[in-house]
Order: C-alpha cells, then structure tokens, then sequence
C-alpha cells in the first residue's frame, strides 16, 4: 500500500470563511472554489494543480493523509459528491494534525513542523491568499502559491513517515472516528430555533426597559449601573462578576433592585443569540447541522469543541426560557440514547491511588458516593445513599470533585458556600479518609519537582505518557511547556492541576475505549460530551439497545 500526501488551497475571504460558516456551508458558498490541490506519495508521484486535473485512480486502495483531514477529505467529498472529481474507495485517510495534537506538540503545520522536524515554514503565501482568487493571479503569484503548497505535502508526508509509528491504531480510529461522526452531524429543530430567538429578543426588551439609564447610554455600562446604585443609596462595584461575592451578597439581599440580574441576562441573552444564529447558518438542506469537535482538543486527550458551534460548552437545562440542548433531536423514526461513565473521574483517581479495597466495594454499587460512604464508614443504610441520606451524599460529591484534586479550604468554602469552619472540617475529613490519595499526589508532586531540568512523563495504566516538556523549579513554584491555544508556553503547573490532568487523561482513555466498542457494535455516534456518549437508534429498538450500550 502507497501513501499520499494531499493538500487543497481553496478561495477564503471574510464572508466565505471555514471559521465562519462551518465546513457544510462553506463549501455550499457561491464563491467557494477549490483551485489546487498538491498530491505528494512514497511512490514519487509529485501533482500540483487543478482537482479536476488530477488521476485520483492513483488514490485507490491506498492510504492518504492531510494536515487537517477533517477540512482536506471533506473538501475531497464534496467535489466528488458534486461531480467535479470521481470517487475513489481509498484504505484510509488520517491526519497529521490530529496526530501531532497527540504528541503534545502544535497542531499547526508550521509549529508541527518546526517541534517534528526542527524546520521553520512560512504560512505567509496562504495569508496573501485572503480574498484573492486564482484566476487573478499573475504567474510569479501562482509560482510562489504551487511553491508553497507543495511544500505543505511534503512535510505532511515526512511528518507522517517519520513518526506515524508512535501514533497508535487505536488513536487513528479515534481520530477518523470525530472526523466522521462530525461530518454525519445531528438533526436540528431550525423552527425551534428561530422562536428561541424570538423568546430571546422579548427577555432583552424586557431587560432594557427595567434599566433606567438604556435608553441614552449603554444597557452593559458598569459606570452608569454604579451611578444609579449610588442615587439608590448603594455602593458601587468594580465588577458584577457572577463568582463575585459581593455582588452575589447584594442581590440576594436586594431583590427589587434588579439591575444586575437584567445586565446578566443580557449578556446571556446575547451569547445564546450568536450560537442560535451559528446553528440556523449551518443547517444542510438535509436538516442536519455537521458538529465541530477536536480529537485530542485538551493537554489531557479530551475532546474540545470547534467550528464556532461548541458542542461540548453547550448551557445545561433552560436559560431564558431557551433550552439548547432539545434542539439538537434524533432523525424520524430514530431516538437518542445518553449513556455516561458514572463518576468516571472519582473511579479512576482511585484506580490510580491503588486504594483497590474500595474498588472491590464499587463491584456491589452503581452509585459511587454510596460506595464512598459505605467505605469511609458514614453510611450502612439498607437504601442507596441517593434515597437513605441525599444530604450526606451531596457533600461526598462536593467533597470529592473538589478537595480530591487538592483544593484548598477556603477556595472549597468559597465555591460551595459552606462557612472556612465548616469547609476545615470537610477537608480535614477526606484527607483522613483517603490516605492512599493523599499519599498519591504527594508522589506525583514530589516526581514532577524532581524531574527539574528534563521531561516529566506520566505513564498511564492505558499505555499513554501524559508528558510536562522542560520542568523547571523556582522562586514561583514549578513550570513546564504545556500545550496552550495551539502553542507551546511555559506555564505554572500546581500539584492540584497535575492529578486533575492525570485523572481526566486517564478516564478519557477508559471513556474512548469504549466509544469504539460501542461503534464496533455498529451503533452510530452521534455526540461526544466529556464522559457522555449519544448514540442514535432505531425508535423501535430503543431500550435493547439502551440495555446493551
């Protein structure tokens, strides 16, 4: 089997945006032109030109990759879906960004490049692109744009050759597999969505007209609230963040004083206006809206949302009278089926503590706060915790997500609203009743402090290295290179952080494992939430498959 490398240069400008309009539409734009494409392969086969130029037999069984297969391969299949280019039944088509992502390095070509192969590339003939179409190009312009995309195929290909072997299979299904359920996408109620907006506009009209000051300054001005606080007799504020004490103090304290909450909903309302409008824009004539989501988005391996409609940072329940999430609905004649990883992150920051006595009792529990309580000796009941002591296992979760990734005191008390005492005494009693966690992030602080001067590398029970570049120690605590918004940046690493990042990496893995056995089991996927899997199924098969997923 041969492997080709291949890259396309399309027509981008502010309006006809990838970023903008998602890949569906974009390609649906009038002005959308794929006016090269540069194959490279192990075969020697070396092609820069127009797609409808090029022997796509070549491609027939055999391997292909891109940077950035989600945007090159579904390029691909909408000239092929158009006529434009014949389809061709190629072995498989990966990505080395995806790849690279895995890596810990950018996704980037440039930043991959330079991390994978020490070179330094130049995007500048693709930034000169914008709003420039091929056929206005002058032949030293055209020279220089083929130069550079070839270029782009060749480091594609010897990114590939070189360290594909370190990529394993089971990653590349997973990677293929978002690529794909992306592009199959979710059904969308467009009615549903369009009287969500209106609901919205009448909630800021009714926001606007409580605020006296909106009708000759700015609705959100900070200043103008503070003035009107102060004729009321009120302090002034330097923020109304919604985690600001203060400002959660005077609204609770003042309910007919109104102002914050309606400065809040309109921001609220704002926000939830421009994904509403991004979901209507990017609704295909087959009523699905393709779904953005990033393999390996996350220092950790989780998914991250992308493509201007962010799945994974999706409200939860109804805001302003507008619930999101039921907009998003099965195909007729299909349901959706929601299955989750149960206290994936409490289960597996166990596992990695060695405390198996508790794992044992977690054989005879759904519930893992019940497995907990009956553990630490807080709860016998003959009921599951959830129906015998509801109170007592709210404060072992809020104990447990919190302080189990070395939370202090007070920042527990802050965010859970307990009284320091209160929070003193809760964070005293896990540390008692978990020593084996306790003496796991011990380890695991004291191993990355002495790893100054080198790599930290975590090896997990799934086989993959959770990996810090550089670690230093000084005056400000201990920092390592660590993947940030497509770069490599040296950042602070907290002990608390580091088990957090190794809890959540490590239940990723558990939780993709079994998102490609549920798709070995020839259901189709069509959400990917954290630890939640949505899986659409026959109406009629429903709770079988429930059962079986």
């Amino acid at each position: 089997m041969h492997t080709y490398a291949l890259d396309f240069e399309t027509y981008y400008d502010k309006e006809c945006s990838i970023t903008t309009l998602g890949l569906d539409q974009y390609v649906r734009h009038p002005d959308f032109d794929a006016y090269l494409v540069t194959v490279v392969g192990d075969d020697g086969t070396h092609y820069a030109g127009r797609p409808e130029e090029f022997n796509w037999s070549l491609l027939e069984g055999n391997a292909v990759v891109s940077h950035n297969a989600g945007f090159d391969a579904g390029v691909y299949q909408w000239l092929a879906d158009t006529g434009k280019v014949p389809l061709v039944k190629y072995a498989v088509w990966d990505c080395t960004a995806d790849m690279s992502a895995y890596f810990g390095v950018p996704r980037n070509l440039a930043g991959a490049a330079k991390a994978l192969l020490d070179l330094d590339v130049s995007k500048e003939a693709r930034d000169k692109m914008k709003g420039r179409k091929w056929s206005e190009l002058n032949e030293v312009d055209r020279t220089e744009l083929v130069d550079y995309a070839v270029k782009d195929a060749l480091l594609c290909i010897q990114i590939w050759t070189l360290h594909s072997h370190n990529w394993p299979e089971h990653e590349r299904r997973i990677s293929r597999l978002t690529r794909e359920s992306g592009w199959r996408g979710v059904v969308v109620d467009a009615d549903g969505l369009r009287a969500d907006m209106e609901v919205l506009e009448k909630e800021k009209a009714q926001c606007l007209a409580r605020l006296p000051w909106a009708a000759t300054h700015a609705a959100l001005s900070l200043t103008q609230l503070n003035v009107h606080l102060g004729l009321a007799g009120f302090p002034a504020f330097n923020s109304i963040d919604k985690k600001n004490p203060d400002v959660l103090k005077f609204v609770a304290e003042h309910p007919e004083i109104t102002w914050i909450h309606d400065m809040w909903s309109l921001r609220s309302a704002s926000v939830l206006q421009k994904k509403l409008s991004a979901m209507l824009s990017r609704i295909r004539d087959d009523g699905r809206m393709g779904v953005g989501l990033k393999y390996f988005g996350a220092h950790t391996g989780r998914d991250s949302g992308e493509s201007g409609v962010n799945i994974q940072n999706m409200p939860r329940g109804e805001v302003l009278g507008v619930n999101l999430r039921r907009r998003i609905t099965a195909a007729p004649g299909k349901v959706f089926v929601a299955c989750d990883l149960g206290a994936i992150e409490p289960r597996a920051i166990t596992y990695l503590a060695k405390d198996m006595a508790a794992l044992e009792v977690a054989k005879q529990y759904d519930d893992w706060y019940d497995v907990q309580g009956r553990v630490w000796g807080m709860y016998d009941g003959d009921l599951p915790i959830k129906q015998g002591d509801p109170a007592l296992r709210q404060m072992l979760k809020s104990m447990t997500i919190g302080i189990g990734y070395m939370m202090s005191a007070s920042r527990f008390a802050m965010l859970t609203g307990k009284s320091l005492q209160e929070a003193q005494r809760i964070w005293s009693l896990f540390r008692t009743k978990n020593p084996k966690i306790v003496k796991f992030w011990n380890l695991l602080d004291k191993s990355m402090k002495a790893s100054a001067g080198s790599d930290f590398k975590v090896v997990m029970p799934s086989g993959r290295a959770l990996l810090y570049r550089d670690v230093r120690n000084g005056s400000e605590g201990t920092s390592a290179l660590l993947m940030r918004n497509g770069v490599l940046m040296r950042l602070r690493v907290w002990p608390g952080a580091t088990v957090e990042n190794l809890t959540q990496a490590f239940s990723r893995d558990i939780f993709m494992d079994r998102v490609l056995a549920i798709h070995d089991a020839g259901y189709d996927v069509a959400l990917r939430v954290h630890d939640e899997v949505v899986v659409e199924v026959d109406a009629d098969k429903a709770e079988e498959a429930k059962e079986h997923i």
